[in-house]
Formats: C-alpha cells, structure tokens, sequence
C-alpha cells in the first residue's frame, strides 16, 4: 500500500507490499471536472514507487534571507502528485508562498511532467531565478531528469498546451483576454520545452526527450 503522510511540509512514505496505489478522494476530486484532459494513469506503475522513494527535500539558500523549500506532495485536476517550490522565508514575505509545482505522471518508463505557476506568485518567481540563475519550472524539470535517470526512466515528456484543459478554457478570461492567455501558455511551454532540449513529437501532444 503506498500512500503520502504530509508533517511540517515533509513527505514521509509508508509503505508495506506494494499494491495499487491508492489516492483518497482522487476519484472525488476529478469527478466535477471529467472534460478536463488529465496526465494521470490510474492504472499502477511499477517505477512510480522508486521514484518516489527515492525523493529527498532540498531547501535552497538565496540573498537577502530568502530561502525556498522543494518538496513531493500532493495536487489536483491532472494528477494527485507533484513537486511544490515554495519560498518558505524572506525579509519581505516572511509568510510561506508557493512559486508553483510541476505535476507528475508515471506509464511505464516515462515520466510526464506539468508546470503550473501560481497567479499572484511573480515577483516570487524573480527572486528565485536571481538567487539560482534559472527560472523555476526550468529547476524542478532538471530536478526530475535527475532522478528518473538514477531510477531508470528512459523518458520525459511535457505536455503540449494545446492538449490542456485550462488552454481551452483559460480562468477569468472573456472573448478578449482568451486568445491572449493562450498565447501566452503556449510561449511558456514552448520555451522551457527549448531551453531543457525537449522536442514535439510527430502527433503534436507532446514535448518528449530521451534521457539514459
């Protein structure tokens, strides 16, 4: 039975035999929202345990008493499971924020990851890339690729935003705003998957590369 204990921020992992993962109120929480495309398999990955075993939090020092927290835990909507980046500390925000997460998604030897940013997490974001020299989603896709080549994945993949629900219908957007919020998922997809090497596959719904 594989299942998450979420204690001061930590991830800490129970496990006995490995089964079928189960995630409570996965079912109910997808429920309302069964036209929105996910990047979850449902179905149990044998490697999804390793990789997440094998996930170690790391807090990252920045200027000017900033300090920001990367952890596994749980999300929403596309998959249960994700990476938070959240800035745990700084002089002018002692209040914990989240950057944003990168969701996971585990079928066979690939792993399928998603960034989403926070709203009114920006000027967060700035700091981050000036305390690491790289922007956020940047961060925790080479932190996966990290990982998923010491545990045996073989690939990775970022889905194109085309494929993504809230592409076809962008939040708090009217007939005026929503070609303008698509535009602007595509550049942010488009240009990570450029900077990190990741290449649109023949059927356009992903962004894939190939690691060893």
């Amino acid at each position: 039975m594989f299942r998450f204990l979420v204690n001061l921020g930590r991830i800490q992992v129970a496990k006995a035999k490995w089964k079928a993962p189960k995630y409570r109120g996965l079912k109910e929480e997808i429920r309302d929202h069964e036209s929105r495309s996910t990047i979850w398999n449902e179905k149990h990955e044998p490697m999804m345990p390793v990789f997440m075993t094998s996930f170690k939090p790391v807090t990252i020092k920045g200027e000017q008493g900033r300090a920001y927290t990367v952890e596994l835990g749980k999300a929403k909507y596309e998959s249960p499971v994700a990476i938070h980046l959240n800035l745990k500390s700084s002089p002018e925000n002692p209040v914990r924020t989240q950057l944003g997460e990168l969701k996971l998604a585990f079928e066979g030897s690939t792993i399928t990851m998603l960034p989403q940013g926070k709203k009114y997490s920006r000027k967060e974001g700035y700091w981050f890339e000036a305390d690491t020299g790289v922007k956020w989603p940047n961060y925790l896709i080479r932190m996966v690729e990290d990982l998923a080549s010491r545990t045996g994945f073989t690939e990775l993949r970022i889905p194109s935003p085309e494929t993504l629900y809230w592409y076809k219908e962008p939040a708090y957007s009217n007939p005026k705003t929503r070609g303008k919020i698509q535009a602007r998922m595509r550049v942010f997809y488009e240009k990570i998957a450029a900077a990190e090497g990741y290449k649109l596959n023949e059927s356009k719904d992903f962004f894939v590369k190939k690691i060893s």
